[in-house]
């Protein structure tokens, strides 16, 4: 089990320090690192739901799973209003670093080292519920809270105008018409079709953890604020989680990739959609270095999500 930790922490802990000796030496740019962010959001991340919801297994499942992230994502978000008197400073946007998490650029990847497809399938059920709370919900309110315009119709165009939302609904209807039992019906079609979602997607999660390794910053002024934050989130986040998972355990069987999503929905950093729609303005130093630090503490307990997993 060591030897097989070591071989999925090794590769990821290569990839950050990547893309910080790229920013030290000025490899690329910042616009660089935003193109890498850009393709994996664009291509390989939709590819990768594609054909994760393609081959799903539609049945009540998916929708007590999603559905029942989608509660837990609300009742995170509500406690984080309920605790921001807690931060004496930097209290503003404290309901949403407590709630959500970065499952495209990052969870998709690392549940896909340790399961393979197995594991994004799984993650992408849960996601249903996920993106719908990103989209239709903390992206408004967030948009409200920093005085931005937002309206039913813009809120409907950011949703459709997502590429991987789109690659989900995509990926839903043709796996609801039963392409993907037609797809591996045909061993040639089969064989064609992964060879090509594999080549697009193959990279995606080395340029993810390079762009984060990029991004990594701290900055003593706002630290203690951060790990209080964090702190906050990660008690949030356990505790609702714990419930929600006992709730999804009562009508769906039993499985470790669901569970290690369940863990990693645990330990991910906020959605990084905060930085993204929000006009953050003096909150956003505060908020960058949350999305960075709670990026390190989650990669460091993916250690501890790796062991459950593997064991």
């Amino acid at each position: 089990m060591f030897l097989n930790i070591i071989k999925l922490i090794l590769p990821i802990t290569a990839m950050l320090l990547i893309g910080m000796g790229a920013k030290k030496w000025n490899w690329f740019s910042a616009e660089g690192a935003q193109a890498f962010r850009t393709i994996v959001g664009k291509v390989m991340l939709p590819a990768v739901l594609l054909d994760a919801f393609i081959f799903a297994d539609y049945s009540t499942d998916i929708l007590v799973i999603g559905g029942m992230v989608l509660v837990w994502m609300l009742l995170a978000m509500g406690i984080g209003y309920l605790v921001r008197g807690l931060m004496k400073t930097h209290g503003t946007f404290l309901p949403f670093l407590v709630t959500a998490d970065e499952v495209g650029m990052l969870g998709y990847s690392l549940i896909g080292l340790l399961f393979g497809t197995a594991g994004v399938a799984s993650m992408a059920m849960g996601d249903l519920g996920h993106t719908f709370f990103v989209f239709a919900i903390a992206v408004p309110l967030l948009q409200a809270v920093t005085g931005q315009k937002s309206s039913l119709k813009s809120v409907l165009s950011s949703i459709l105008h997502s590429y991987p939302f789109d690659a989900m609904m995509i990926g839903i209807i043709l796996g609801l018409l039963g392409v993907g039992k037609a797809i591996n019906g045909n061993p040639a079609v089969s064989e064609v079709y992964h060879a090509v979602i594999n080549m697009i997607s193959g990279p995606t999660t080395a340029l993810i953890l390079i762009s984060l390794g990029y991004d990594l910053a701290f900055r003593r002024e706002v630290m203690k604020s951060v790990i209080q934050a964090y702190a906050i989130r990660l008690a949030i986040m356990a505790a609702v989680g714990a419930l929600c998972s006992w709730l999804i355990f009562l009508f769906v069987p039993y499985s470790k990739p669901l569970m290690t999503c369940l863990l990693l929905l645990v330990t991910l950093p906020p959605s990084f959609s905060i930085a993204i729609f929000g006009d953050l303005g003096d909150e956003a130093e505060f908020v960058s270095t949350s999305m960075s630090f709670g990026t390190l503490v989650g990669l460091i307990l993916y250690i501890g999500v790796s062991v459950f997993a593997l064991g």
